[in-house]
C-alpha cells in the first residue's frame, strides 16, 4: 500500500492512535476480567471440562425456554449449577402460571464439590406445584413470559423425598450413571403402561409400549 506526502505526515499520529486503541482494548479486557466473579470463572471451567467427558451418544440440545441441554438415547437432561450468586445447594428455575417450565426428564446439578447430582425433573414439577408459597418467596428475575425463582435443593429433597444419584465428573463414571437413569426411565414407562392398561406413546424416544409387551419387558428386566 502506497502513501502520498500528505498521508506520510500523518503516519506517526495514525500509528499512535492505533497503538492507543489497542492498549485501551487490552486494559478494558483486563479490567473486565478483574471484575468477573471468581465463581463465574469456576462455573465456566467446569462447564468446559464437563463437555470433554461427554460420551459420543449424548447430544447437545439448545432449548433456552424449556431447560433441555442434553439428550441421551431419547432421555432429556437439564444441566444446572447449585453454587454461585444464589448461594450453595440452590438452583434457579423458570415458572409461569405457578407451573415449572421444564420439559427435561432428568435434572443434572453440578455442585460446589465438583460432583454431579441427578434427579427426575418430575420431582421438581411436583415441588413447585405443592409448595408454591415457598417458591414465590425467592423471586430472582421477572420476564414477560416467565419468572425465575431460586430453589433450595435441601427443600426439594426433603419435601419430595428425593435421593439424588451422585457421581464424579469422570467419563466412565458418568457413562454408567447415564445408563442407570436410562434404565429407571424405561422401567417407569413400563410401570405406567401396566397401571393405565393402555398403549403409551413416547414421541421424543420414538417408541411405544403396549401392556402385554410391557409385562414381558418387566419380567425380562427382573431376571437380568
Amino acid at each position: 500500500m502506497m502513501f502520498d506526502q500528505t498521508q506520510r505526515e500523518f503516519l506517526p499520529e495514525l500509528f499512535f492512535e492505533i497503538t492507543r486503541a489497542k492498549n485501551c482494548r487490552k486494559y478494558s479486557f483486563r479490567k473486565k476480567m478483574n471484575n468477573v466473579d471468581p465463581i463465574c470463572l469456576e462455573q465456566n471451567y467446569l462447564r468446559e471440562y464437563f463437555k470433554k467427558i461427554l460420551p459420543e451418544e449424548i447430544k447437545t440440545v439448545e432449548d433456552p425456554r424449556y431447560g433441555v441441554d442434553y439428550e441421551y438415547k431419547g432421555t432429556t437432561i437439564d444441566q444446572k449449577f447449585s453454587f454461585g450468586e444464589l448461594g450453595n445447594n440452590t438452583i434457579k428455575i423458570r415458572a409461569a402460571n405457578r407451573k415449572l417450565l421444564n420439559k427435561s426428564n432428568w435434572t443434572m446439578v453440578i455442585n460446589k464439590d465438583c460432583k454431579i447430582e441427578l434427579f427426575e425433573t418430575k420431582k421438581l414439577h411436583l415441588f413447585v406445584k405443592k409448595n408454591w408459597g415457598l417458591v414465590q418467596k425467592r423471586l430472582v428475575e421477572k420476564k414477560r413470559e416467565y419468572y425465575s425463582y431460586a430453589i433450595r435443593l435441601d427443600d426439594l429433597y426433603k419435601y419430595e423425598k428425593v435421593t439424588p444419584i451422585v457421581c464424579e465428573i469422570e467419563k466412565e463414571n458418568f457413562q454408567k450413571t447415564l445408563e442407570e437413569i436410562l434404565i429407571q426411565t424405561n422401567t417407569q414407562l413400563l410401570e405406567e403402561t401396566l397401571a393405565r392398561k393402555e398403549t403409551i406413546l413416547n414421541p421424543s424416544r420414538r417408541i411405544c409400549f403396549e401392556p402385554a409387551l410391557a409385562l414381558l419387558a418387566k419380567q425380562l428386566f427382573s431376571k437380568s
